[in-house]
């Protein structure tokens, strides 16, 4: 095997490394914007879920409520908040996530391509 053989081999690797590169930064930021549009989407429809019926039936039995009935449905009220703030934030985390594994995959495969056209430059 001559050097220019090994430099072509070499070359070769390095296109094919790039192209797995990209391949997975692409793959990366394909799940992070599956994972944001998932987040967006379900967000809305937990807190309306939860915030909504409890001061609707509230609302609605007001008449009927003796006053301990208003201080329990106080603390169901901050009860649910509460959980679903930790539900949230393990979800936000979760997007956070994907999404800075997409930009770590993105920094490598554009730090690869610069040196690769460093090298054949």
């Amino acid at each position: 095997m001559t050097e220019a053989d090994a430099r072509d081999e070499i070359g070769t690797e390095q296109v094919e490394d790039l192209e797995v590169l990209q391949g997975r930064a692409s793959d990366l930021k394909r799940k992070a914007d599956a994972a944001t549009q998932t987040y967006d989407r379900t967000c809305w429809i937990k807190y309306g879920a939860i915030f909504i019926p409890i001061p609707f039936v509230v609302l609605l039995l007001r008449l009927h409520l003796e006053a301990w009935g208003y201080y329990v449905a106080g603390a169901l009220f901050i009860a649910v908040a509460v959980a679903m703030y930790a539900m949230d934030l393990a979800a936000v985390a979760k997007r956070d996530e994907t999404i800075q594994a997409a930009q770590r995959a993105r920094r490598a495969y554009e730090e690869a391509a610069r040196i690769s056209r460093c090298d054949a430059g």
